[in-house]
């Protein structure tokens, strides 16, 4: 059936208006929804035929190649499995990736963690139901997966920390009141460095009692200094990894700065507290808000800087800092050149088994932007 003339006249008026203005109807606004045509045009089963070709589809996502390029995921938040060029994320804030190959992605306002095959096609690991916005993640030798959370179901209190494994997919609560954990890391002990950017201090976590020690920083004490233990102050700490040596590097964002513990001793690696991105030895180079972390088995430590977009490495042995993605313009692009590409969230990052590829989670930081996408970095 035809719409009525008053509505025909209307949608051609509009069309029309758009073709003058040189717009397109990918905008969106607070009465238009993202084919930027009034809804109730969209949701009336009358409209003709003809006027679906204005309708701008669905975006897709192009192959994988070299460089820098979207794995799965698309400007548009969802909550959809299938294929790479299909499945949709609200908000990815961190990746993990398994021995086969397989990626765990903590889907952040979906409350869920998804799961991304070798082939592409996702799929949902751990439903929504257990807990609400999960970030921290990590895979133990024995196959346990620890997930923190900002809260479970059934507690509004600060934190709570989980226990998975990939036969068993159903979530046991570890404990609640766990802190704000961004950052995992494994000792050689078994004890998990955590990470707790709100309270500003960084903990030992032993899942044999499930117990909390004191490593360095103090509780609610945003502030910079290095020292021994308790002595010492970070600034928003956001990511931790360890090396073979037990040597624990984290991103203390709001400071700046790599820090490094080892033995208890929080010394700074490299920045100045000044939030820009400049590349150098470390006695010059300047980070921008770094978040997350990777290291490779070669000594290499990938950073990410999210005020500028950017993705990082530091030569642990010299000392060294080389952007090697990113423009320094937050935004998104895929491009061969990683150097021309674009990056926006980027709060979560891990190294393919071969150590080929970094994976990003490259969401919106919470700032809720269109941005929901999981990228592949191309290593060289």
């Amino acid at each position: 059936m035809k719409t009525s003339g008053l509505k025909t006249f209307l949608l051609t008026l509009l069309i029309s208006s758009t073709a003058l203005t040189g717009c397109s109807f990918s905008g969106s606004s607070d009465d238009e929804d993202e084919t930027g045509l009034d809804p109730d045009f969209e949701n009336d089963e009358e409209v003709d035929e003809e006027d679906d070709e204005n309708i701008e589809p669905v975006p897709v996502i192009g192959p994988l190649g070299p460089g820098a390029s979207t794995l799965t995921g698309f400007e548009q938040s969802g909550d959809l499995d299938g294929t790479r060029d299909v499945a949709m994320f609200d908000n990815p804030v961190n990746v993990l990736t398994l021995a086969d190959g397989t990626i765990l992605v903590c889907d952040f306002n979906n409350n869920s963690v998804r799961r991304i095959e070798a082939t592409g096609n996702v799929s949902t690991f751990i439903p929504p139901g257990h807990f609400i916005r999960p970030f921290g993640i990590i895979q133990v030798p024995d196959g346990t997966i620890y997930i923190q959370s900002d809260r479970s179901v059934n507690n509004t209190q600060s934190g709570s920390m989980w226990r998975v494994t990939l036969q068993n997919p159903i979530p046991q609560l570890v404990r609640d009141e766990s802190g704000r954990v961004r950052g995992m890391a494994e000792m050689s002990d078994g004890r998990l460095v955590v990470v707790d950017y709100l309270r500003h201090h960084i903990r030992l976590f032993d899942p044999a009692t499930n117990e909390f020690t004191p490593l360095a920083g103090a509780i609610d004490q945003p502030a910079f200094a290095d020292g021994n233990g308790s002595n010492a102050r970070f600034n928003t700490p956001y990511d931790v990894v360890v090396d073979d040596n037990d040597v624990i590097y984290v991103a203390d964002l709001s400071n700046n700065r790599i820090r490094r513990i080892e033995n208890g001793v929080v010394s700074t690696m490299a920045g100045d507290g000044v939030p820009q991105s400049v590349d150098g030895p470390s006695s010059s180079a300047r980070f921008a808000e770094p978040k997350a972390l990777a290291l490779a088995s070669d000594g290499t430590l990938y950073i990410t800087d999210t005020l500028t977009g950017t993705i990082r490495n530091m030569n642990l042995a010299t000392g060294s800092v080389t952007t090697i993605a990113g423009t320094g313009v937050r935004g998104f692009l895929d491009a061969e050149n990683p150097l021309e590409a674009q990056f926006f969230g980027i709060e979560g990052i891990d190294l393919s088994p071969n150590e080929d590829f970094l994976y990003i989670a490259d969401g919106n930081g919470g700032d809720n932007f269109d941005f929901h996408r999981v990228r592949r970095l191309t290593l060289e």
